[in-house]
């Protein structure tokens, strides 16, 4: 398949979890992958190509030329065998939630399960996705996953054009379930992990934003992976590009520099105006970096290095370790932050925004984040990954962790503007020999969700931690199709499927499934209506409708004069329950019989 002067490179990607050890690929395998250590030998970032011209050496197996759609085959046996199918198809929703971004071509077609002698091989034009349940060694026994959740590892021509990409799951070390739900200790969800894996697949590496689905780390159970951020967002809008996005978005790019130098592996932020990071990149060997798939508007752009002696390895002690092998060598730029700059994005144009830094580095080093909590005071957890909490939460604390925060004279915010502060405290060797820094805040309520920055202000100076707050989101929708995950997963595998979309009826009780995500019943159990029309009545002040409710509950009530056809009409909407029993009169109906419906909102 390979000829010639065109052998692929190699190239590997590990998801690591927190606080779980990890050895590092053995020696014959790391001298394949670093045959040439220097930064910028491979073009970057390595992608597929979706429309011709094809590469000579792209496989049939692997892509598909007539529809235009990567090929991926699932392995069998999956994790289990008793919910094999249900492991598969939460791997197809990682899937498809990639596919389904708006303003993107990515586009994957399901080619078949493979059986037996499953292993990474990157000359067969295959690409598996699959679970190594009987040996730790891969890869014809040359690379160890001990301790590994997942690795994904890719083939492709010196263009930079993905020809092929293998994934393994670590059925050993690991216990893996399609769901959060009656989750067991130390367990991971498969299409969180997947959903990271994927984003390797299609040549991206490690994020320097914590809460992005490419950080290099990973919690057990219902972590923080589920859900593509804007970071994922803007790099299929980017590099993905449909025809129509080519001119909708914009692009910035620019070359760092210190003294004349070029300023390597220096991060990149993208926030917009209320402080929620859109997107972030480190800079190549050359001190350039390039961010796009950015809509019109504008934003603020700053400038953050990383901690002295930082190594970027898969091991490496500090908050963020691994980006990408081609920087494990590297020393990255050492500056002082940079505040934010107001930047004006144009659609269809490429933004200049070259920027010459100071010599310098952070304040202090950030070592571990501190959860969300409700107490201000220990016991103390804390993290090497983000943290989430909701819009509307009051009176809880936010913190960071290192050895050399100062005690006095510094203040800890986030990136939000209108969240309400209240002193700082630092509370000397509260973990590990580290000081803490936390303070009390109180969020809006109906805030965005998104990732937003901790900042740290002192003595005229910011010491940032990109990214490292998820405002959640209980109606998360990944898959853009009208109706959020978490409901579709109670009741769909793969809860991304069609069947699961807004508009379908699964159950042919002439209810939605956004109908019914409104009213909590069961979309595939036409019985399932927790509250049900007791009389319809036509009076001569109008039709009443009587039925069964759920107080403090807000209801639309619709009708329409057939009852299989025609569409509804809104006839009350914010109708407030006041008890088990509600009733309304349609005052427009005093004479002719309609046919009702009652929707629950909230």
């Amino acid at each position: 398949m390979y000829r010639g002067n065109k052998t692929p490179k190699i190239f590997p990607i590990v998801l690591l979890l927190v606080m779980i050890g990890m050895e590092k690929l053995p020696a014959p395998v790391r001298q394949r992958l670093e045959a040439n250590p220097q930064n910028n030998i491979f073009p970057h970032p390595t992608t597929w190509q979706f429309n011709p011209p094809y590469s000579p050496f792209l496989h049939s197996d692997s892509f598909n030329r007539q529809t235009k759609a990567i090929k991926y085959y699932l392995g069998s046996p999956a994790y289990s065998l008793e919910n094999e199918k249900f492991e598969q198809d939460a791997i197809r929703s990682a899937i498809h939630q990639w596919e389904a971004i708006p303003d993107s071509n990515i586009k994957f077609e399901e080619a078949g399960i493979l059986e037996n002698n499953l292993d990474i091989n990157l000359q067969d034009g295959k690409n598996l996705i699959y679970w190594e349940n009987n040996s730790v060694f891969v890869w014809g026994g040359v690379a160890n996953i001990r301790n590994l959740p997942a690795v994904n590892v890719s083939s492709w021509d010196t263009n930079g054009h993905i020809l092929e990409s293998d994934t393994v799951l670590n059925g050993i070390d690991f216990k893996w379930q399609r769901n959060s739900e009656n989750l067991e200790r130390r367990t991971l969800v498969i299409d969180g992990i997947v959903l990271h894996e994927i984003g390797h697949f299609l040549g991206l590496t490690h994020s320097v934003a914590g809460g992005a689905t490419m950080y290099y780390q990973s919690a057990f159970g219902d972590n923080l992976l589920k859900g593509l951020s804007m970071d994922e967002i803007i790099f299929a809008r980017h590099v993905y590009p449909t025809q129509a996005a080519v001119s909708k978005f914009g692009s910035i790019k620019g070359v760092l520099s210190i003294n004349g130098v070029a300023a390597a592996a220096a991060k990149v932020v993208i926030e917009d105006s209320k402080g929620y990071l859109i997107g972030a990149t480190v800079t190549e060997g050359d001190g350039s970096w390039e961010i796009g798939g950015l809509l019109p508007g504008e934003y603020t752009i700053r400038y953050n290095s990383f901690p002295p002696n930082t190594t970027f390895r898969q091991d490496s002690p500090q908050l963020i370790g691994d980006i990408d092998y081609r920087f494990e060598n590297f020393d990255p730029a050492q500056f002082t932050p940079t505040s934010p700059e107001s930047i004006q994005i144009t659609a269809g144009q490429i933004l200049t925004h070259n920027k010459s830094l100071s010599s310098g580095s952070p304040s202090f080093i950030i070592s571990q984040i501190r959860p969300v909590e409700d107490h201000p005071a220990g016991p103390f957890s804390f993290t090497t990954g983000p943290v989430a909490t909701k819009s509307g939460r009051k009176d809880i604390f936010i913190g960071l962790y290192g050895n050399d925060i100062p005690t006095s004279g510094a203040t800890l915010r986030t990136s939000h503007p209108d969240f309400e502060y209240f002193e700082t405290q630092v509370l000397r060797k509260a973990v590990l020999n580290m000081n803490l820094i936390t303070t009390r805040i109180n969020i809006p309520d109906n805030i965005d969700p998104g990732l937003l920055s901790l900042i740290i202000d002192y003595e005229g100076q910011q010491v940032y931690v990109d990214g490292f707050l998820e405002i959640s989101d209980p109606e998360f929708d990944g898959n853009y199709d009208g109706v959020p995950d978490d409901f579709q997963r109670k009741y769909f595998s793969p809860f991304t499927s069609a069947i699961a979309a807004a508009h379908e009826d699964p159950d042919n009780d002439g209810f939605p499934n956004l109908y019914e995500y409104k009213s909590d019943t069961d979309p595939t159990d036409p019985s399932s209506f927790k509250f049900l029309i007791k009389e319809i009545e036509v009076t001569e002040a109008g039709t009443l409708i009587k039925w069964e409710s759920i107080p403090n509950k807000v209801y639309n009530i619709w009708s329409r004069q057939d009852a299989g056809q025609g569409d509804w009409k809104l006839v009350a909407s914010n109708f407030l329950a006041t008890g088990d029993l509600s009733e309304f009169l349609d005052p427009s109906q005093n004479q002719q019989l309609q046919f009702y419906k009652v929707e629950k909102i909230n």
